[in-house]
């Protein structure tokens, strides 16, 4: 993709959220938002994100090769010694032939038969190794964070604890253990790219600002559509791709950051607006204010197009350039 491709696709996709989310707030108000039926999220779970959320900006994360230095799965596999079947379980699912769900059918009978138990799983997590990038995503604390990955629960529940993300914000495939021996069981639950998409897709209309990040677009594609910006760290013509993470992680905390500052007003009774484009009763004093935000978040995107454009030799030191300015 071009730099004016680039370009031109995180500016209509910035307006695009913009006004899907005005539209949205005017169905608000008249009676309530359209809600897609989904298996995983209910109504009442969706009204209990919105009453916990804590930020108005959110940051949708994919685990699995994007949060982690390789497949969840592999570093159980070689633990267990099951590495070689579960490639071959690996290339048939990468290669269309198998569902998420089968994909977690075939490999607990494996995991069950080399011996993985629910008390073998705290040996093995602390093995996971993270990229250098994600304490800084996971320690943004001007944005919600969202677990959306198709990986594995027994990990990801693991994760989500250590850096203290509330269950409602981690989407993530199931797997079951019986409560007496602690043996992986049958059952799963498996999350897909379309059911990553359906949640995001819902949960980031709470938001002004939510940013997707995700290692492919087949996997992650669906859910960073919904999302006013997101990235890839693998190549793609129809996503902003970045191999290296870790001045993005930086630039987006810095942008939640000031986001977050300028979106609040303390009141006279000292309670805090939290959004001036869902409070009717701002004063038109605050609307340059709310301008000169937008334009930082749409010189921030087109700087990304632009970064993508240079190449990566250039990539580290434009990128402290842009910090500097935000």
């Amino acid at each position: 993709m071009c730099a004016i491709e680039l370009i031109s696709y995180a500016c209509s996709t910035l307006s695009t959220n913009l006004l899907g989310f005005a539209l949205g707030d005017m169905k608000r108000g008249g009676g309530g938002m359209h809600q897609t039926k989904t298996s995983f999220l209910s109504d009442q779970e969706l009204r209990t994100i919105k009453q916990k959320k804590s930020n108005v900006a959110a940051l949708f994360l994919d685990v699995d090769e994007t949060l982690t230095n390789g497949p969840i799965q592999s570093y159980y596999a070689k633990e267990f010694g099951y590495y070689e079947k579960l490639l071959a379980i690996e290339e048939k699912f990468q290669t269309g032939k198998i569902s998420s769900q089968q994909f977690g059918e075939a490999v607990t009978p494996l995991m069950r038969e080399h011996g993985f138990t629910w008390q073998a799983n705290k040996h093995v997590v602390d093995k996971v190794i993270l990229q250098p990038w994600t304490t800084t995503f996971l320690e943004n604390k001007n944005a919600d964070i969202y677990l959306v990955s198709s990986g594995p629960s027994f990990y990801i529940d693991w994760l989500a604890n250590r850096f203290n993300i509330p269950n409602e914000r981690v989407l993530c495939t199931r797997y079951f253990f019986d409560p007496n021996t602690g043996v992986i069981l049958d059952q799963v639950n498996a999350i897909s790219g379309a059911h990553k998409g359906a949640f995001v897709e819902r949960v980031s209309k709470l938001y002004l600002l939510s940013a997707g990040v995700g290692d492919n677009a087949a996997s992650d594609g669906q859910f960073i559509a919904h999302c006013t910006v997101g990235f890839l760290t693998q190549p793609n013509e129809n996503y902003l791709y970045a191999p290296n993470l870790s001045l993005i992680a930086h630039t987006l905390s810095r942008l939640t950051r000031t986001f977050t500052a300028s979106c609040e007003s303390v009141g006279d009774n000292g309670s805090v607006s939290p959004s001036p484009f869902v409070d009717a009763g701002r004063q038109r004093s605050d609307r340059p204010r709310v301008h000169l935000w937008w334009g930082i978040v749409i010189f921030a995107i087109v700087a990304l197009a632009f970064s993508n454009y240079l190449g990566a030799e250039h990539d580290v030191a434009f990128w402290q350039f842009i910090l500097q300015l935000l």
